[in-house]
Protein backbone atom coordinates (compact mmCIF):
# COMPACT_ATOMS: atom_id res chain seq x y z
CA UNK A 1 0.00 0.00 0.00
CA UNK A 2 2.94 2.35 0.63
CA UNK A 3 4.78 1.25 -2.52
CA UNK A 4 7.76 0.13 -0.41
CA UNK A 5 9.50 -3.23 -0.39
CA UNK A 6 9.19 -5.59 2.56
CA UNK A 7 12.94 -5.24 3.09
CA UNK A 8 12.75 -1.45 3.15
CA UNK A 9 9.94 -1.48 5.70
CA UNK A 10 11.83 -4.04 7.78
CA UNK A 11 14.98 -1.93 7.96
CA UNK A 12 12.90 1.04 9.09
CA UNK A 13 11.10 -1.04 11.74
CA UNK A 14 14.41 -2.32 13.10
CA UNK A 15 15.94 1.19 13.00
CA UNK A 16 18.63 0.00 10.61
CA UNK A 17 17.83 2.83 8.22
CA UNK A 18 16.28 6.25 8.63
CA UNK A 19 13.35 6.87 6.31
CA UNK A 20 13.24 9.94 4.13
CA UNK A 21 10.40 12.41 4.45
CA UNK A 22 9.03 11.04 1.19
CA UNK A 23 9.02 7.51 2.62
CA UNK A 24 7.32 8.70 5.81
CA UNK A 25 4.68 10.42 3.70
CA UNK A 26 4.06 7.16 1.80
CA UNK A 27 3.71 5.28 5.11
CA UNK A 28 1.35 7.89 6.56
CA UNK A 29 -0.79 7.78 3.43
CA UNK A 30 -0.93 3.97 3.51
CA UNK A 31 -1.81 4.01 7.21
CA UNK A 32 -4.38 6.77 6.63
CA UNK A 33 -2.90 8.96 9.35
CA UNK A 34 -1.49 12.49 9.24
CA UNK A 35 2.25 12.65 8.56
CA UNK A 36 2.60 14.68 11.77
CA UNK A 37 1.64 11.58 13.80
CA UNK A 38 4.80 9.84 12.59
CA UNK A 39 6.90 12.87 13.51
CA UNK A 40 5.38 13.73 16.91
CA UNK A 41 7.85 12.93 19.69
CA UNK A 42 6.74 15.65 22.14
CA UNK A 43 4.92 13.28 24.48
CA UNK A 44 7.80 10.79 24.63
CA UNK A 45 10.42 13.43 25.41
CA UNK A 46 8.37 15.27 28.02
CA UNK A 47 10.56 14.33 30.99
CA UNK A 48 14.23 13.58 31.60
CA UNK A 49 13.26 10.03 32.59
CA UNK A 50 11.49 9.57 29.25
CA UNK A 51 14.57 10.82 27.44
CA UNK A 52 16.79 8.33 29.30
CA UNK A 53 14.41 5.49 28.55
CA UNK A 54 14.34 6.42 24.87
CA UNK A 55 18.13 6.66 24.79
CA UNK A 56 18.44 3.21 26.36
CA UNK A 57 15.84 1.80 23.96
CA UNK A 58 17.73 3.10 20.95
CA UNK A 59 21.01 1.72 22.32
CA UNK A 60 19.52 -1.72 22.96
CA UNK A 61 18.15 -1.85 19.40
CA UNK A 62 21.77 -2.03 18.22
CA UNK A 63 22.42 -5.21 20.21
CA UNK A 64 21.64 -8.84 19.55
CA UNK A 65 18.19 -9.98 20.75
CA UNK A 66 19.70 -12.41 23.28
CA UNK A 67 21.89 -9.64 24.72
CA UNK A 68 18.91 -7.30 24.92
CA UNK A 69 16.86 -9.92 26.74
CA UNK A 70 19.72 -10.59 29.17
CA UNK A 71 20.19 -6.86 29.84
CA UNK A 72 16.45 -6.43 30.43
CA UNK A 73 16.36 -9.30 32.92
CA UNK A 74 19.43 -7.98 34.76
CA UNK A 75 18.02 -4.45 34.92
CA UNK A 76 14.72 -5.72 36.32
CA UNK A 77 16.51 -7.78 38.97
CA UNK A 78 18.78 -4.87 39.86
CA UNK A 79 15.89 -2.41 40.22
CA UNK A 80 13.82 -4.89 42.23
CA UNK A 81 16.76 -5.46 44.58
CA UNK A 82 17.38 -1.71 44.87
CA UNK A 83 13.73 -1.14 45.74
CA UNK A 84 13.84 -3.88 48.40
CA UNK A 85 16.96 -2.40 49.98
CA UNK A 86 15.43 1.05 50.07
CA UNK A 87 12.34 -0.37 51.80
CA UNK A 88 10.02 0.23 48.87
Amino acid sequence: MADLSVDEIGTIERAISTPTLETLDKLATALKIPLAHLLDFAEESASPASQEIESLRLYLRTKKPADTKFASEMLRRFLDKLEQERGG
